[in-house]
């Protein structure tokens, strides 16, 4: 739950000032996919990927609205797993969307 509220947090000012998230979330001219910590596009998500011996987590703050975090009581050795942990994410996210504009079309037809 302090995950979520925490990337609530980011964009609201409810945990760091504007200027500190803005400076957060500015990538590199050497990577421009990479800010401090954070993982970032051109289309405003941003997300974190982590791990300790035994434990594994992915979060994501999307333009879209949605915030996801997946914890996992795992750390698998495999260079895949973080690409198909990666690849999970951004799938779900992507039915969601499908989902609530599916919802959203039914609604405005009635």
């Amino acid at each position: 739950e302090e995950l979520i509220l925490f990337l609530n947090g980011i964009k609201n000012e409810k945990i760091i000032k504007s200027e500190t998230a803005t400076l957060m979330l500015q990538s590199s001219t050497q990577n421009p996919n990479y800010a401090k910590g954070w993982f970032v596009n051109d289309v405003g998500n941003i997300w974190h990927t982590g791990s300790l011996k035994g434990a594994s987590s992915m979060m994501a703050k999307t333009n879209s609205g949605y915030d996801v975090v997946m914890l996992f009581n795992t750390r698998p050795e495999s260079q895949k797993y973080f690409p198909s942990l990666d690849k999970l994410m951004w799938d779900v996210l992507k039915n969601l969307q499908d989902e609530h504009k599916a919802v959203k079309s039914k609604i405005t037809l009635n």
